[in-house]
């Protein structure tokens, strides 16, 4: 006579362990998915930023000469950019080191980005 064994207990240990597993897979996925869009959003600040940062520089660029020790700042039409701008003597005559820096707000960080370069210095 053949006896039969009551397995049911074991394949409720299966489904349970195939359960935590998936919940661990899913878990996963979406911090990662969360983290991703996080990314995203910081990415997108620095994009708009740099573009900004490029208009104002080709802005000043135009104007021609600029003064030597001086600071501008001001705001684009977010709200959330602002500008700032400083100008040093380079030392090598008839140029001045410019400084553009832009800031946004990020959550609750306020993030920059920067540019140095020269421009031509105003004749005395």
């Amino acid at each position: 006579m053949k006896r039969y064994r009551n397995n049911h207990a074991f394949m409720l240990i299966e489904i349970l362990v195939s359960i935590l597993i998936v919940t661990i897979g899913i878990v996963s996925v979406m911090r990662a998915f969360s983290t991703t869009i996080t990314a995203i959003k910081v990415s997108r600040g620095y994009l708009k930023a740099s573009a900004c940062l490029e208009e104002r520089l080709w802005e000043f660029q135009e104007r021609g000469a600029i003064g030597t020790d001086i600071e501008f700042e001001g705001s684009f039409d977010d709200e959330h950019l602002r500008w700032e701008l400083e100008t040093k003597d380079s030392g090598q005559g008839g140029v001045n080191l410019v400084n553009l820096t832009v800031f946004w707000k990020d959550r609750k960080d306020e993030r920059s980005i920067n540019i140095n370069t020269y421009l031509a210095a105003e004749e005395e």
